[in-house]
């Protein structure tokens, strides 16, 4: 009879009494051989050659399904809209976004100057250019049928409660630099301003410290679908 392994074996007994010690010690150290533990060789050596391979088949089908899954999973994640591993703002910027909320803050006083619901787009594309258009959700409109034969009245309430311009950006860390063309508010053209951007999400803030409309201006965008 052969002697019973001494108790320095490293591998546990209800794994050997599951797997077959031959093959739970080849999964480790494939070029260990099989200890025989009695009976017929031939036929013992048989029986624990199938085991092994049954296990071995059983660990390599487990482990390749899982390197699939986790690479589904993976794959989904970078797909998903709004989730950016990894990328800076200049990439994640691109895009339109849909104004949800502006408020300008002067002296620790809020001030919604285009209300509680403001209707806005901001378009940042890849070549570089951005422009916006920012609204009071229900301005009213002109008596008469021609833009240019408005109220004085009617002019101040356009002029006070929307703002379009458009221009060139570039992007350095978070803060975003805009180079305005040209702008509903003429003295916005020609000038360079500097504003700090965050996104997270489908989501991006901003901050304008040195708003049209004085004071600083704190935007709330969502990415537009």
């Amino acid at each position: 009879m052969l002697s019973k392994q001494p108790t320095s074996d490293p591998w546990p007994q209800h794994l050997e009494d599951r797997f077959g010690y031959g093959a739970v010690k080849h999964l480790v150290n494939p070029g260990a051989r099989p200890r025989r533990t009695g009976g017929c060789p031939s036929r013992r050596s048989g029986v624990a050659r199938a085991k092994e391979e049954t296990v071995m088949k059983g660990f390599v089908q487990g482990t390749g399904w899982a390197q699939l899954a986790v690479g589904a999973v993976l794959a989904g994640l970078l797909s998903a809209p709004g989730l950016a591993l990894g990328q800076s703002l200049k990439e994640q910027i691109v895009g339109a976004w849909r104004i949800v909320s502006i408020y300008n803050e002067t002296g620790g006083v809020k001030t919604h100057l285009y209300g509680e619901q403001p209707v806005g787009l901001s378009v940042f594309d890849r070549s570089g250019y951005v422009i916006g258009f920012l609204s009071k959700p229900e301005l009213r409109k002109f008596a008469g049928k021609n833009r240019l034969k408005g109220t004085d009245e009617e002019y101040r309430e356009v002029m006070q409660g929307m703002i379009s311009q458009f221009g060139t950006y570039t992007v350095d860390g978070d803060t975003v630099t805009i180079k305005w063309v040209a702008s509903s508010y003429p003295n916005r053209a020609g000038t360079t301003e500097k504003r700090n951007y965050k996104i997270v999400g489908d989501e991006m803030t901003s901050v304008n410290p040195t708003a049209a409309s004085g004071g600083i201006a704190y935007t709330k965008l969502v990415r537009a679908k």
